[in-house]
């Protein structure tokens, strides 16, 4: 239980979690794709437009999944429940084993709302908070792609390569960061990243991205998508695995089932009185 709590009382983990959960996927319905052998030659911007026409999007999403938490001293098994209205707000609530709800979490689109019902405490704030806790800049935007498998917005492509790898297209990228967020506060950041990312050629779906700082090799993060399904004519991946290589390396597997597309939702968040603030 103290595992538990350590865990859900970080913004950092939390952040790697909702990162790391980068898609959904469904049990009814679905089909299997196979991979494709031989490879046709296509140019980088021919491979960008396939996968951004295939990127997700909807209205309302709601999905079951299970979670496995491993760093260097120990492993949390948990389960959750992920809701979310596109480009307004997102909900995760953890459960350890038990069932009993040990954390709840909100994103929208300029906040952050937590409550770990294990130690009575919560906290509300802004993404500036994260910025510093990560060194990097989160915004629910990014967030919001990362979750779905689609391309990150407010990059810039300064270069890029294309070639065949593991019968997949690998798409190299070297970007500029260029956050909305920091723009309007008359910043222009400069951080510059290099991004690659292994496309399906059937799906023209991420089947697996690797993302590292340009001067920081040490820090890099690794994401695998497997069991790539189709359902309601969208293409979901039903196992992700995620690898943060950092001064604490951690790694989380993650499957989604049960999930539901446009149905009504709500998105309950409540402060009990005796909570106390936690950071």
């Amino acid at each position: 239980m103290n595992t538990l709590k350590k865990i859900v009382v970080s913004p950092v983990i939390l952040m790697a979690l909702i990162i790391i959960t980068m898609t959904v996927s469904s049990c009814s319905s679905t089909k299997k794709v196979s991979a494709k052998k031989n490879l046709k030659k296509y140019g980088f911007e021919y491979l960008k437009l396939k996968m951004e026409e295939n990127e997700l999007s909807f209205h309302d999403l709601s999905a079951k999944l299970s979670l496995s938490y491993r760093n260097e001293k120990s492993t949390t098994n948990l389960r959750g429940q992920l809701r979310m209205r596109e480009d307004s707000i997102l909900w995760i609530s953890f459960s350890p084993a038990m069932g009993i709800e040990a954390a709840r979490l909100i994103l929208t689109q300029d906040s952050i709302k937590f409550i770990n019902r294990l130690n009575k405490t919560y906290f509300l704030g802004e993404y500036q908070m994260l910025d510093t806790l990560i060194s990097s800049t989160i915004d629910y935007v990014i967030v919001q792609s990362m979750i779905l498998a689609n391309q990150l917005p407010y990059y810039k492509i300064d270069h890029f390569s294309v070639k065949a790898d593991d019968n997949m297209y690998l798409l190299t990228m070297e970007k500029k960061r260029k956050v909305k967020r920091s723009i309007k506060k008359g910043k222009s950041p400069t951080n510059v990243i290099i991004e690659k990312v292994w496309l399906d050629p059937l799906t023209f779906r991420m089947r697996r991205v690797e993302m590292n700082e340009i001067g920081d090799d040490k820090k890099k993060l690794v994401v695998r998508y497997d069991d790539y399904r189709e359902t309601e004519g969208k293409m979901f991946p039903y196992k992700i695995n995620i690898s943060i290589f950092a001064d604490h390396d951690i790694e989380i597997d993650v499957n989604y089932n049960k999930v539901h597309f446009d149905q009504t939702l709500s998105f309950p968040f409540r402060i009990p009185s005796k909570y106390k603030y936690a950071f």
